[in-house]
C-alpha cells in the first residue's frame, strides 16, 4: 500500500499539470469552443484534433457531423421512420459530443425538456441522445476555426491525413496551440520511456516528430 501511494501523488500531481496545460492549449486555439457550455479542455481537444486532421471535411456542420459519427444513419422499413446508430467516424470526437451531451442533460433545463419531449414522441432515450449529439455537433462546427473554401480548393495545405498536421487555424499562435493539443494527447497515452521535451516522456520515435512539430519556430 505504501509503493502505491507513493506512485499515485506523483501521477495525481503530472495528471493536474498536464490537465492545467490541455486547459491552456485548448483556449488559445478555439476560445469559443470551450465558452459552449458543457464544453471542457477533454472534449475541445478531441474536437480540435478531428477538426485539425480533416480541414477538407469542414465544409458544412452535416460533413462535420458525419465526421464524427453524430449523423443519422436512414433504417426505415415500410410504415416505420427511424434512423439507426452511425458507427463510423471519429470514435473519439463521437465520445466528445456524447460528453457534452450528459453534460446538459445534468445540467440544462432546455436540454432535459428536450430529452422528456422526444421520449413522448416515441423515440427512445438513446434515439432522443443521438438527436441531441447532431445538435451539439452543429453547435461546435459554428464555433470551430477552419480554412476558407479557397484554401481548401487551392490545395494551400497537404491533404494526406498521415502527415498533414495543419489546424487550419491563419494566427501563429493559435497554429503552434493546435500542434501542442496533438503532441499532449499523445505523450498522455504513450507509456514508453524517453524524455523528448514533452510531459510524460515519450517512445522516442514518433513522440520525437511530435515534440520537433510542437516546438517554437527560432
Amino acid at each position: 500500500m505504501r509503493t502505491l501511494a507513493r506512485r499515485y501523488q506523483p501521477l495525481s500531481a503530472e495528471l493536474a499539470v498536464l490537465d492545467a496545460e490541455l486547459d491552456r492549449l485548448t483556449r488559445a486555439a478555439a476560445p469559443k469552443l470551450v465558452a459552449l457550455f458543457g464544453v471542457g479542455s477533454d472534449s475541445a481537444g478531441a474536437l480540435l484534433v478531428a477538426a485539425g486532421d480533416n480541414p477538407e471535411r469542414l465544409r458544412s456542420n452535416a460533413a462535420f457531423s458525419m465526421l464524427c459519427g453524430a449523423s443519422p444513419i436512414e433504417a426505415s422499413s415500410g410504415k416505420t421512420q427511424r434512423h439507426r446508430l452511425n458507427r463510423s467516424g471519429d470514435r473519439q470526437a463521437n465520445a466528445a459530443l456524447y460528453r457534452i451531451v450528459i453534460a446538459r442533460l445534468r445540467r440544462d433545463q432546455q436540454t432535459k425538456d428536450y430529452l422528456d419531449r422526444r421520449i413522448r414522441e416515441g423515440k427512445s432515450k438513446k434515439e432522443a441522445i443521438r438527436c441531441l449529439k447532431r445538435y451539439v455537433a452543429r453547435e461546435v462546427f459554428a464555433v470551430l476555426p477552419r480554412m476558407s473554401q479557397q484554401e481548401l480548393a487551392t490545395g494551400a495545405y497537404p491533404r494526406d491525413t498521415k502527415r498533414r498536421r495543419d489546424w487550419s487555424i491563419h494566427d501563429p499562435v493559435q497554429m503552434q496551440a493546435g500542434e501542442e493539443v496533438q503532441a499532449w494527447r499523445h505523450s498522455s497515452s504513450c507509456t514508453a520511456p524517453g524524455p523528448v521535451g514533452m510531459p510524460g516522456g515519450g517512445c522516442g520515435r514518433c513522440c520525437a516528430g511530435l515534440a520537433t512539430r510542437s516546438s517554437p519556430q527560432p
